[in-house]
């Protein structure tokens, strides 16, 4: 089935997304300046990140909630709703019947709505009031999903739990995976709009004025956290124009490569199944740009050094230092030009992106909670953050009813055969399956590069052992006929050990010996997985099975994030100099 670009649009790129807190009770007189003020801040979002789908997340309560709904729906963005309790219950929190009328017809023109999961907060909100406790995590559901936090707030300190200031700390001292957890946590920059409370008209003066505060994690203020957070709405950003550009040349591909995960995508799974494919698209498609250009570079050098030493040796003529210049300039041009193009960023940035997709596409095929987004590069305080932050995107309309439901065994076979197999016949092959075994590949691959490696450059010493025989030789005769040929001599070893070299970057930046190492332990953790999820399904331990699928994933995350981190220190360059 062939899907329209306009479903690719929707599917394949990270939205923006703000979340919304704010003071319930505004006066009435400030409402019209305060939805200037929205909508001034709404488009700065636009302006700053032109290429990409906008969503306002909010939980529709009376007073700023509907505020920004409203705003934002006549800019056109997509309105997400999260509410902390069910409809019905949630409704009877509303002061009048047109409260509830308001409520229901905004609703009705969201994209989708998720009640929030109160029971993954933590412990130490288990003395908390149930509905407290609702509020609570419904806040923060909606700081977790968003890159930009809107807080219609007077600035006033009091941290009533589940109250706009809770909401404001929360977003911007960060939300922790874990008590005691030493990760720096989750924070995200917060844009406060000047708001006045109906119970405290007097409190501010300066109505309707946009403060942006800056994130300081665990209350802790860390320099260039402003810078940090611009690159991360960048790298979205420019992660949707190239989407957009690949979905307008290319969505039959696109199409193909969401086909890798299979066909039988459920509803839930939709966000990170079609992410996965413009992310693997794009990652592939620069890949192999990239080897091309770096082949390219590799002949424009060695091109370079040989008219370089014709040059200086046995030909002292403008026309070789011309070419030399010539070949050094198309060198030049190759490495800027791939710079310009971002191969390296975007193939990396966007494998890694693509392969986190993957986890998530299959846990919630198999029924698990489990995000992402909260374990993978975890660690990393720059700009790669964009990666994490993207694939959060993914769990937006994600509830607490998670698990497929269809026949359980048919389930588990089905992501064995899709994943697990899958990927074990590319890193070391699999019984009854073509093509793969990566392993073996790149064994082979660092094997021919160090025997070219030792090749070239024992035929560069025996060179440069002839030509110190053969000058002396003719030092001792006064053959001139023989001094005359030993600059060629010279430039052929020259060239050797310039072969030399180029096999050792070739090999150093492919990475061939790291590669090999980490797809066979990748294999046998997919083998040993197969194995064992074989197992709990035949014994209908599904219980068990979701715990294989979960272990999986984390390996298979800790193992992309290394490949990430591992090539990001080894970026293409020309093998000169």
């Amino acid at each position: 089935m062939n899907f329209e670009k306009d479903f690719l649009k929707n599917n394949c790129r990270v939205p923006i997304i703000v979340g919304v807190t704010g003071h319930r009770d505004i006066p009435g007189e400030d409402w019209e300046r305060l939805k200037s003020s929205v909508k001034q801040a709404l488009e700065e979002v636009q302006n700053q990140c032109p290429n990409s789908p906008y969503v306002l997340l909010t939980a529709l309560a009376e007073g700023a909630d509907r505020l920004a709904a409203e705003v934002a729906l006549e800019l056109e963005w997509q309105i997400g709703v999260v509410l902390p309790l069910e409809q019905d219950d949630y409704e009877t929190d509303f002061s009048s019947q047109e409260s509830k009328d308001e409520f229901r017809k905004l609703l009705s023109k969201a994209s989708w709505m998720v009640v929030a999961d109160s029971t993954d907060q933590g412990e130490h909100l288990s003395a908390m009031p149930p509905r407290d406790r609702a509020y609570y995590s419904a806040g923060v559901h909606i700081i977790r999903m968003s890159q930009i936090v809107f807080a219609l707030w007077d600035g006033s300190r009091e941290r009533k739990t589940g109250g706009t200031s809770d909401m404001v700390f929360t977003a911007l001292e960060g939300i922790r995976s874990a008590p005691h957890d030493l990760a720096i946590p989750d924070s995200t920059p917060v844009w406060q709009i000047v708001t006045r409370r109906s119970s405290q008209p007097n409190q501010v003066s300066n109505v309707g004025t946009l403060n942006k505060h800056t994130p300081n994690p665990d209350g802790f203020a860390l320099d260039g956290e402003d810078d940090r957070w611009e690159a991360i709405l960048e790298r979205i950003d420019q992660f949707n124009a190239d989407a957009l550009k690949a979905i307008d040349s290319h969505p039959q591909d696109i199409e193909k490569s969401h086909d890798y995960l299979g066909k039988a995508a459920p509803e839930l799974a939709q966000r990170p199944g079609w992410l996965f494919a413009v992310a693997d698209y794009i990652s592939t498609t620069a890949q192999n740009e990239r080897k091309q250009i770096f082949k390219q570079m590799i002949c424009a050098a060695i091109t370079l050094i040989f008219f370089d030493q014709l040059y200086s040796g046995p030909f002292f003529s403008l026309l070789w230092l011309v070419l030399a210049l010539l070949a050094g300039g198309v060198c030049y041009y190759l490495y800027k030009s791939s710079s310009d193009k971002r191969l390296e960023e975007r193939y990396l940035d966007y494998r890694a992106l693509a392969e986190a997709c993957r986890v998530q596409y299959f846990w919630k095929m198999g029924g698990l909670p489990d995000r992402v987004g909260a374990v993978f590069l975890r660690r990393q305080r720059d700009e790669l953050e964009w990666i994490r932050r993207a694939v959060i995107t993914t769990e937006l309309e994600s509830s607490r009813k998670t698990r497929v439901t269809i026949d359980e065994q048919q389930l588990f076979d089905y992501i064995a055969k899709c994943w697990i197999t899958d990927q074990q016949c590319y890193f070391v092959g699999a019984p009854g399956k073509k093509g793969g075994n990566n392993a073996k590949r790149n064994e082979e691959e660092s094997s021919r590069c160090n025997r070219r490696q030792k090749l070239f450059f024992k035929a560069g010493i025996g060179v440069m052992l002839l030509l110190a025989i053969t000058h002396v030789i003719a030092l001792a005769t006064s053959a001139e006929s023989v001094i005359g040929v030993l600059p060629y001599v010279i430039v052929a070893y020259s060239m050797l050990f310039t072969g030399t070299a180029v096999v050792l970057a070739w090999g150093e930046t492919q990475a061939f010996s790291e590669h090999a190492k980490r797809y066979w332990t990748c294999g046998i953790a997919m083998a040993m997985a197969k194995r064992n999820l074989d197992w709990a399904v035949a014994n209908k331990d599904y219980c068990d099975a979701r715990s294989i699928l979960r272990s999986l994933g984390n390996e298979a995350l800790a193992e992309s994030g290394d490949w990430l981190l591992l090539h990001r220190d080894r970026p293409v360059r020309a093998p000169i100099g």
